[in-house]
């Protein structure tokens, strides 16, 4: 076995049935809310264009808009960047949240409470959404709603 501290990205994006055929996409104003139980590396949750991959680290990938913790860093991501980065091993709250707005093309990160980043203003305009995950170690575990 390569252990829980292998890296080999698995994850799901929600309502995403097949590259082919997949239900409707999140529209209007949506919060996607989430609790992390155990991360034991990176992990990415947000929301991803149909060209979105599962298979692989989700803070270079194009189609992934959304929190990433790198492991040693916190990170809001778009179009295969970091827009904004703190440098902290754990979350620094468990709950975590995303609140997007696809008629405004906007999303806002929340740790807690409280605002992460900025408000990222140029989601893709053509490109439907939906929410995502992508896990790192074989025993993250995180909750979502």
């Amino acid at each position: 076995g390569r252990g829980v501290f292998s890296h080999f990205p698995r994850g799901l994006v929600f309502n995403k049935w097949t590259e082919h055929l997949a239900a409707p996409p999140v529209s209007g104003r949506v919060l996607l809310r989430v609790v992390v139980h155990r991360r034991r590396w990176a992990m990415g949750i947000g929301f991803g264009t149909k060209d979105v991959t599962v298979r692989g680290d989700p803070e270079y990938d194009q189609s992934f808009f959304g929190l990433y913790h790198g492991g040693s860093s916190i990170n809001c991501c778009a179009l295969g960047q970091r827009y904004y980065k703190t440098v902290q091993e754990g979350w620094p709250e468990n709950r975590l949240a995303i609140l997007i707005d696809s008629d405004a093309r906007s999303m806002q990160c929340f740790c807690g409470l409280q605002p992460f980043g900025e408000l990222f203003a140029e989601l893709p305009k053509e490109e439907p959404l939906w929410p995502m995950i992508v896990c790192m170690a074989c025993h993250d575990s995180v909750s979502i709603s």
